[in-house]
């Protein structure tokens, strides 16, 4: 069976025809009801004598309502619905018109034709209500049969360049014309009072049967074949003055518009009152009951930590779709999702019915808090302090420091890499590293516990390169004048801090006392020695000076000079106070010393 655009002759399907139990082996004829549109066939069935009326869809598939007993060469359905055929010329009765019984496929004679031999076909004008019969091969007949009064009158062919040899297949086209293919496959048109024309088309196939699906056949549609809990279907039946609903068979009472929506599953058919007649489509609608899928959710953890997951199941089958708080996740159509957020989970389930359902209950999963654990910036300490770190505090929560302390606060001394681990109430862990730098240390020295002479003035430096000097007098500068005009001992301490904001301290204990034997030695006669203190190497200023002695405290000589350059460098390598004297002959000028580390 083929289906053809009336606009272009192209062939749109192509359908094997089957019936169940049996083998067809030909079509014979094709009709369409003019009120329904059901398509009947007369069909050759194997190892059957007689031809066999049945119905079909536009899939194929064949009903077949009986074996009619006879040749049947064609079919047609007048404008009333009544079906009539045309026997062959190997017919029991060949050449003869009958009405068919469209529900047992009886037969009923109506007149016998017997003009022209093979190629017997039959087809029915609306327009002028009657029926028109070819015949012949070779020499074909052309008839027009008063289904009134059963006469039967020749027309004769006009046009004759067209050939119109054994014609095949014949259906009304419109406007007095009929649309007919012959034994060459060709595709002409003939009016009824025989006038042939080309339509310059071929059928590239032997086709025994041609029908008009007609515009006013009655149909009846739905929106849906089958129904899901608590949907419903709409129906729709052809346009017509009146309608009526059946389902199963019974009238519906009170359905009588052309639409009619339906809540459950059954047999629909419409009676249509329209411009040919009243009836309803050949096949009513079956709409089916159709179930839910049961959907239930499973998990093994209602609470997650950040970055972790938790595998939320569904029910197998038909396609899936997960929800979040009621909006859709892209992409998570799988039986299973990997939550990773908290919230409300579902799934949306749907059969192979086309039926969707979610779970009665969501999964409803807790995102706990992890530990939120800052340790602050990386860090220096300086020697001889201690640094707290504190991780926080966290309730009921437990600590684990690289340290092995398990308390919130630690004391660290040393630099190197310190981390604590958080474990809260939920098993949610935080973690913070820091890395404590050593600062450098602020070294300072004064000089060691010496002995001063009273009257004298002495200049501490704490050496240049600090932020800030604090001297036990409360100066802050980086120099200090002191002296005594008695004999006593003094405690003298600075405090100085670095740029790396560590600090040091140094202190000593000058025992000031009256350095007899020396006349000159109040300011007028001390020398200039720089650096002072010194770290070993210095310099001495004076007039003419030619002789140096460097004493240490116990009086032992441990530097003498003959003969000293100007601007000349002298070393003292061991740490301590020390007296310079210094000659030029005529005076002696003297200085303390002092050599640090």
């Amino acid at each position: 069976m083929r289906i053809v655009d009336t606009s272009t002759f192209v062939i749109t399907s192509t359908n094997t025809m089957t019936a169940s139990g049996s083998t067809i082996n030909g079509v014979t004829g094709v009709a369409v009801h003019p009120c329904n549109g059901a398509i009947y066939m007369m069909l050759k069935i194997a190892s059957q004598s007689g031809r066999s009326l049945a119905t079909t869809d536009t899939n194929g598939s064949v009903t077949i309502i009986g074996n009619t007993g006879d040749n049947f060469a064609e079919i047609a359905f007048d404008d009333n619905g009544v079906l009539y055929g045309v026997t062959g010329d190997g017919a029991t009765n060949s050449e003869t018109l009958y009405t068919i019984n469209l529900t047992t496929a009886s037969i009923t004679q109506v007149v016998v034709l017997g003009n022209g031999d093979d190629g017997e076909t039959i087809a029915f004008s609306p327009d002028d209500g009657h029926m028109y019969h070819w015949s012949g091969n070779g020499s074909t007949v052309f008839e027009r049969i008063n289904l009134t009064n059963n006469t039967v009158t020749n027309i004769p062919f006009t046009n004759g360049s067209i050939s119109l040899d054994e014609i095949f297949a014949a259906t009304y086209y419109g406007d007095g014309q009929f649309l007919i293919t012959n034994i060459d496959d060709s595709l002409f048109l003939i009016d009824t009072n025989g006038y042939a024309s080309s339509t310059g088309l071929g059928t590239n196939f032997s086709c025994k049967g041609l029908a008009f699906i007609p515009p006013g056949a009655i149909t009846v549609s739905t929106n849906a074949e089958s129904l899901c809990p608590g949907d419903s279907a709409l129906l729709t039946a052809s346009t017509g003055s009146s309608h009526q609903w059946y389902l199963n068979g019974q009238s519906v009472s009170g359905a009588t518009n052309q639409t009619y929506a339906v809540g459950s599953g059954g047999v629909y058919n419409c009676v249509v009152n329209n411009t040919f007649c009243i009836d309803s489509a050949s096949v009513g609608i079956l709409i089916e009951d159709v179930s839910n899928p049961s959907v239930n959710l499973s998990y093994s953890d209602s609470g997650i930590c950040p970055g972790q997951t938790v595998l939320i199941s569904g029910s197998n089958g038909g396609s899936s779709q997960w929800f979040l708080n009621g909006d859709t996740i892209p992409g998570e159509t799988n039986t299973g999702i990997f939550a990773t957020e908290g919230g409300w989970y579902n799934m949306t389930k749907t059969n192979n019915n086309g039926c969707s359902d979610s779970a009665s209950m969501g999964a409803f999963i807790t995102l706990y808090d992890s530990p939120n654990v800052d340790l602050g910036p990386d860090a220096g300490i300086c020697p001889n302090d201690t640094l707290v770190l504190d991780a926080g505090t966290f309730t009921n929560s437990t600590y684990n420091w690289s340290t092995t302390a398990t308390s919130q606060t630690i004391g660290v001394t040393d630099s190197g890499t310190y981390t604590v681990f958080v474990i809260s109430e939920n098993n949610c862990f935080g973690y913070e590293t820091i890395y404590i730098s050593a600062l450098p240390e602020a070294f300072i020295e004064l000089w060691p516990d010496t002995l001063l002479c009273v009257g004298n003035n002495y200049t501490l430096d704490a050496g240049t390169g600090y932020s800030s000097y604090l001297w036990d007098d409360g100066a802050t500068t980086q120099t200090r004048v002191i002296s005594e005009g008695s004999i006593t001992n003094v405690t003298y301490s600075i405090v100085v801090e670095n740029n790396s904001g560590c600090e040091g301290t140094d202190s000593f204990v000058a025992e000031w006392m009256i350095c007899g034997g020396i006349a000159d030695i109040g300011a007028e006669s001390a020398l200039v020695v720089y650096p002072n203190p010194s770290n070993g190497s210095f310099r001495i200023e004076g007039d003419q000076l030619s002789n140096l002695t460097v004493r240490n405290l116990l009086g032992e000589v441990v530097l003498i000079q003959n003969n000293v350059l100007p601007n000349e460098e002298f070393t003292v390598t061991e740490a301590g106070v020390y007296m310079i004297e210094a000659s030029n002959g005529n005076s002696v000028k003297t200085a303390r010393l002092v050599i640090t580390e």
